[in-house]
């Protein structure tokens, strides 16, 4: 009888250890994934006041799924739209002629090899033998960190888009307007 009642004291501890360390586990993992989201965020706010040519179009729905949409008001290319996602991927989004939405994939690619089998003469017979072949293939990386993807894309704005030399851009009356050195008037509207 005292056996018994050991035991189960002794189940009872370990289950309480099980669920402390399964809670602290989740708090800890909930905690982490909320300190992730705050950086990304904070440096969302710090890349917009960074270049105000881009704001954030994200809708709630895009938002909840881990997607980030922004906009791109460039005066030489005019609006135009990029994504990071929650699979690692960040795609530039084009408008086609015909009015459709696709995306061209941003990640870099990287030269893999894939393996084949196949047989050796196409033919049913007891002699077949199978014969394994490879060629070389690309395949795009995958960002899974957030705020890794943000940096990624906002290094390919700046290279690809010439981001870093506007600065002087200042804000009247709603409209964006950047200012040219040199000229009394100086500004320019560009939107």
């Amino acid at each position: 009888m005292y056996i018994i009642q050991a035991t189960k004291l002794i189940q009872l501890t370990l289950d309480n250890i099980y669920e402390f360390k399964n809670k602290c586990n989740m708090n800890c993992g909930a905690q982490w994934l909320a300190h992730r989201k705050e950086l990304e965020d904070k440096y969302v706010e710090l890349m917009l006041a960074k270049y105000p040519l881009l704001t954030d179009v994200t809708t709630d729905t895009q938002r909840k799924n881990g997607t980030r949409m922004f906009e791109l008001n460039h005066e030489k290319y005019g609006p135009t739209r990029f994504a990071t996602y929650k699979t690692g991927m960040v795609r530039k989004i084009i408008r086609s002629r015909f009015g459709e939405l696709s995306c061209y994939q941003l990640n870099p690619q990287r030269s893999i090899t894939n393996y084949y089998m196949h047989l050796h003469n196409d033919t049913i017979s007891d002699d077949n033998e199978l014969i394994m072949k490879s060629y070389t293939g690309k395949q795009r990386v995958k960002i899974t960190n957030g705020l890794a993807r943000l940096v990624y894309l906002e290094k390919y704005l700046t290279r690809n888009y010439d981001l870093s030399t506007v600065r002087d851009v200042i804000m009247v009356d709603g409209f964006l307007y950047k200012r040219i050195p040199g000229k009394v008037e100086g500004l320019v509207r560009l939107q």
